[in-house]
Protein backbone atom coordinates (compact mmCIF):
# COMPACT_ATOMS: atom_id res chain seq x y z
CA UNK A 1 0.00 0.00 0.00
CA UNK A 2 1.19 3.51 -1.10
CA UNK A 3 -1.01 5.74 0.36
CA UNK A 4 -4.35 5.50 2.03
CA UNK A 5 -6.81 8.38 0.59
CA UNK A 6 -10.57 9.49 0.90
CA UNK A 7 -12.41 10.69 -1.13
CA UNK A 8 -14.86 13.66 -0.01
CA UNK A 9 -17.90 15.69 -1.54
CA UNK A 10 -18.80 19.21 -1.06
CA UNK A 11 -22.47 20.65 -1.99
CA UNK A 12 -22.38 23.94 0.23
CA UNK A 13 -19.41 25.51 1.37
CA UNK A 14 -19.02 26.31 4.89
CA UNK A 15 -16.80 29.65 5.00
CA UNK A 16 -13.77 29.32 6.69
CA UNK A 17 -12.52 32.54 9.07
CA UNK A 18 -11.65 35.25 7.32
CA UNK A 19 -8.45 35.56 5.62
CA UNK A 20 -6.70 38.02 3.41
CA UNK A 21 -6.62 38.06 0.34
CA UNK A 22 -8.42 36.72 -2.83
CA UNK A 23 -8.83 34.24 -5.70
CA UNK A 24 -7.59 34.84 -8.71
CA UNK A 25 -7.84 32.80 -12.22
CA UNK A 26 -3.36 32.32 -12.82
CA UNK A 27 -2.95 33.85 -15.77
CA UNK A 28 0.50 33.85 -18.77
CA UNK A 29 3.02 35.16 -16.28
CA UNK A 30 1.76 33.02 -13.51
CA UNK A 31 3.20 30.12 -15.53
CA UNK A 32 6.65 29.40 -13.97
CA UNK A 33 5.59 29.99 -10.68
CA UNK A 34 2.72 27.69 -11.47
CA UNK A 35 5.05 24.88 -12.90
CA UNK A 36 7.60 25.15 -9.74
CA UNK A 37 4.56 24.71 -7.51
CA UNK A 38 2.75 21.77 -9.04
CA UNK A 39 6.26 20.00 -9.15
CA UNK A 40 6.98 21.16 -5.74
CA UNK A 41 3.17 19.53 -4.51
CA UNK A 42 3.69 16.61 -6.86
CA UNK A 43 6.87 15.92 -4.87
CA UNK A 44 5.94 16.17 -1.68
CA UNK A 45 2.97 14.24 -1.58
CA UNK A 46 5.03 11.58 -3.66
CA UNK A 47 2.64 11.59 -6.45
CA UNK A 48 2.70 11.35 -10.31
CA UNK A 49 6.24 10.17 -10.46
CA UNK A 50 7.68 13.19 -9.24
CA UNK A 51 11.93 13.43 -9.11
CA UNK A 52 12.80 16.35 -7.04
CA UNK A 53 16.19 16.59 -9.00
CA UNK A 54 13.95 17.34 -12.26
CA UNK A 55 12.41 20.62 -13.32
CA UNK A 56 8.58 20.49 -13.61
CA UNK A 57 7.15 18.91 -16.86
CA UNK A 58 4.51 21.07 -18.41
CA UNK A 59 1.17 20.73 -17.56
CA UNK A 60 -2.16 20.83 -18.38
CA UNK A 61 -3.76 22.41 -15.62
CA UNK A 62 -2.28 26.09 -15.68
CA UNK A 63 -2.70 25.72 -19.97
CA UNK A 64 -6.53 25.13 -20.17
CA UNK A 65 -7.19 27.99 -17.58
CA UNK A 66 -8.22 25.43 -14.07
CA UNK A 67 -5.61 26.69 -12.11
CA UNK A 68 -6.57 29.62 -9.30
CA UNK A 69 -4.27 31.35 -6.62
CA UNK A 70 -5.41 32.91 -3.75
CA UNK A 71 -3.15 36.01 -3.87
CA UNK A 72 -2.48 38.34 -0.75
CA UNK A 73 -1.24 42.15 -1.76
CA UNK A 74 -0.72 41.10 -5.68
CA UNK A 75 1.35 38.18 -4.41
CA UNK A 76 -0.08 34.11 -4.91
CA UNK A 77 0.50 32.49 -1.64
CA UNK A 78 -1.89 29.38 -2.31
CA UNK A 79 -3.10 27.36 -5.57
CA UNK A 80 -5.99 24.30 -6.22
CA UNK A 81 -6.89 23.42 -9.43
CA UNK A 82 -10.01 22.07 -10.73
CA UNK A 83 -10.07 18.71 -12.25
CA UNK A 84 -11.84 15.84 -14.07
CA UNK A 85 -15.38 17.45 -15.06
CA UNK A 86 -18.28 15.52 -15.48
CA UNK A 87 -21.83 16.83 -16.37
CA UNK A 88 -22.64 17.88 -12.87
CA UNK A 89 -19.45 17.48 -10.83
CA UNK A 90 -16.10 18.48 -10.71
CA UNK A 91 -12.39 18.09 -8.20
CA UNK A 92 -10.63 19.87 -6.86
CA UNK A 93 -6.38 18.90 -7.10
CA UNK A 94 -3.14 20.23 -6.40
CA UNK A 95 -4.03 22.00 -3.60
CA UNK A 96 -0.89 23.64 -2.36
CA UNK A 97 0.83 26.77 -0.20
CA UNK A 98 4.72 26.41 0.19
CA UNK A 99 6.23 25.45 3.86
CA UNK A 100 6.86 29.29 4.92
CA UNK A 101 3.26 30.18 3.89
CA UNK A 102 1.49 27.60 5.69
CA UNK A 103 -0.50 28.02 8.62
CA UNK A 104 -2.37 31.25 7.88
CA UNK A 105 -5.62 29.58 6.68
CA UNK A 106 -4.57 30.07 2.58
CA UNK A 107 -5.25 26.65 1.52
CA UNK A 108 -8.87 26.98 3.33
CA UNK A 109 -9.37 29.93 1.37
CA UNK A 110 -8.17 29.10 -1.81
CA UNK A 111 -10.19 25.36 -1.67
CA UNK A 112 -13.51 27.69 -0.61
CA UNK A 113 -13.44 30.38 -2.91
CA UNK A 114 -12.80 27.96 -5.99
CA UNK A 115 -15.27 25.60 -4.67
CA UNK A 116 -17.65 27.98 -4.39
CA UNK A 117 -17.12 29.57 -7.78
CA UNK A 118 -17.68 25.84 -9.29
CA UNK A 119 -20.96 25.76 -7.57
CA UNK A 120 -21.99 29.73 -8.49
CA UNK A 121 -20.74 28.47 -12.04
CA UNK A 122 -23.40 25.42 -12.41
CA UNK A 123 -21.69 22.39 -10.68
CA UNK A 124 -23.71 20.86 -8.29
CA UNK A 125 -20.53 19.21 -5.95
CA UNK A 126 -17.23 19.06 -5.97
CA UNK A 127 -15.06 16.57 -5.01
CA UNK A 128 -11.59 16.08 -3.80
CA UNK A 129 -9.01 13.35 -2.84
CA UNK A 130 -7.09 13.70 0.68
CA UNK A 131 -4.43 11.29 2.15
CA UNK A 132 -5.66 10.35 4.94
CA UNK A 133 -2.07 9.88 6.77
CA UNK A 134 -2.04 14.22 6.62
CA UNK A 135 -4.48 15.25 9.36
CA UNK A 136 -3.81 18.90 8.52
CA UNK A 137 -5.24 18.77 5.10
CA UNK A 138 -8.43 16.02 6.49
CA UNK A 139 -8.99 19.09 9.00
CA UNK A 140 -9.09 21.98 6.32
CA UNK A 141 -11.51 20.26 3.69
CA UNK A 142 -13.83 19.07 6.52
CA UNK A 143 -14.00 23.02 7.63
CA UNK A 144 -14.90 24.07 4.23
CA UNK A 145 -17.75 21.39 4.15
CA UNK A 146 -16.32 18.58 2.24
CA UNK A 147 -17.77 15.17 3.50
CA UNK A 148 -15.83 11.88 3.52
CA UNK A 149 -17.30 9.62 0.62
CA UNK A 150 -15.63 6.57 0.23
CA UNK A 151 -11.90 4.73 1.18
CA UNK A 152 -9.53 3.88 -1.32
CA UNK A 153 -5.72 2.43 -1.60
CA UNK A 154 -3.18 3.44 -3.44
CA UNK A 155 -0.71 0.48 -4.36
CA UNK A 156 2.57 0.44 -6.09
CA UNK A 157 3.82 -2.63 -7.58
CA UNK A 158 7.24 -2.88 -8.32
Amino acid sequence: VFMEMRLHRLDRVERPPATPGRLRQAVARDRELAYRWLHAFAVEAGVFGADPKKPPDESPTFDQGRLSFWEVDGQPVSMAARSRPTRRGTCISGVYTPPELRGRGYASSVVAALSQRLLDGGRDFCVLFTDLANPTSNKIYANVGYRPLADFRHYRFD
